[in-house]
């Protein structure tokens, strides 16, 4: 479910939402649901500046990035879907 390679030695997660900068909400409110914590105001002025943005979900830092150079139109056309689930899952 999107593990392209062996994990490296890092304590964060990386995620790509393809949604427009300016359409975070439902984001913030699915982090929000999951149990993770994210300051709204920051992350949206971080994303619109940078785009990307960060959370925390039980210490671990969530790095969450938004389509902001050319080559996520590309990436957009590659996704795969998981099946939807209420729990976080991790890949192993």
């Amino acid at each position: 479910y999107g593990l392209y390679a062996p994990p490296r030695a890092t304590n964060d997660v990386d995620v790509t939402v393809f949604v427009d900068s300016n359409q975070l909400d439902p984001v913030f409110d699915a982090l929000a649901a999951a149990g993770a914590d994210v300051d709204r105001e920051a992350a949206r002025t971080r994303a619109v500046a940078r785009g990307d943005f960060a959370a925390r979900y039980r210490g671990m830092r969530i790095d969450l990035f938004v389509p902001s150079i050319p080559v996520y139109e590309s990436a957009a056309k590659r996704v795969r879907r998981a099946p939807e689930t209420s729990r976080l899952m991790a890949a192993t």
